[in-house]
């Protein structure tokens, strides 16, 4: 099975295919799915699902991301989370903005009900060449959250995000992100990175590992999570 992936990664490699670009104007985005399934020795199941959404105006830009996540063995699910994320932003130049941000994560393994934020501040791309590009973001808000036990841990808190992206060929993309979301009671870390191989012209293989952080877990909780994923994306 191995083997089989790495022929196919390689064909798509040395295979161009022209794909949408995150900046063009209007509606667009990429719906992405992915499903293994063992048995023998071990029973296992994993299903992710991920939906994103941008619309650039010219003076704003409008992303909403939807993910799911479940993981289950013959006894019992051992891992199950939905996030949902909407952000604004305002052009103010030709590198800089402003932002508003909501995120809502509700991860059942996690110790917590829910965590949630509400944020705002200010963005710039810092640099884009050929093939590569780099934004940040510091801003600040208000987190809200729950934990399992009913307790919350509401605060203000300071939020610092990066988004880079290299296009590694004409058809194959490596992207990172983190996520900062730190108060006094807690601090929350988020970091995905992702490799992107398309195959066809709106169909691509993702390899993606994510991996998150509370500062300040919740008793019986782990503080780290990670999670490594492979899934077809659909581009529209």
């Amino acid at each position: 099975m191995c083997r089989s992936l790495a022929l196919a990664l390689t064909f798509c490699l040395f295979h161009s295919i022209a794909y949408a670009d995150n900046d063009a104007p209007g509606w667009h985005g990429e719906g992405e799915f992915g499903l293994a399934i063992t048995s023998g020795n071990s029973d296992t199941e994993t299903l992710n699902g991920r939906l994103d959404l941008v619309n650039n105006t010219g003076l704003w830009r409008h992303t909403l991301g939807l993910a799911a996540l479940s993981v289950a063995d013959s006894d019992s699910t051992t891992a199950e989370r939905y996030t949902f994320g909407y952000k604004a932003d305002k052009n103010i130049s030709d590198n800089d903005y402003l932002f508003g941000a909501f995120r809502y994560d509700d991860d059942r393994f996690s110790g917590f009900n829910f965590q949630s934020s509400l944020t705002t501040g200010y963005g710039r791309r810092l640099f884009e060449r050929t093939r590569s590009r780099l934004d940040v973001e510091l801003g600040g808000g208000y987190k809200f959250s729950e934990t399992t036990n009913g307790e919350t841990q509401d605060e203000v808190i300071a939020r610092l995000y990066g988004d880079y992206e290299y296009n590694v060929s004409s058809n194959a993309l490596f992207s990172q992100t983190l996520l900062i979301e730190t108060g006094i009671e807690n601090t929350f870390t988020e970091s995905i990175s992702a490799f992107k191989v398309h195959f066809a012209e709106k169909l691509a293989l993702k390899l993606s590992l994510t991996a998150k952080n509370n500062s300040d877990a919740p008793a019986g909780a782990t503080s780290t999570d990670r999670i490594s994923t492979v899934s077809v994306v659909y581009s529209f």
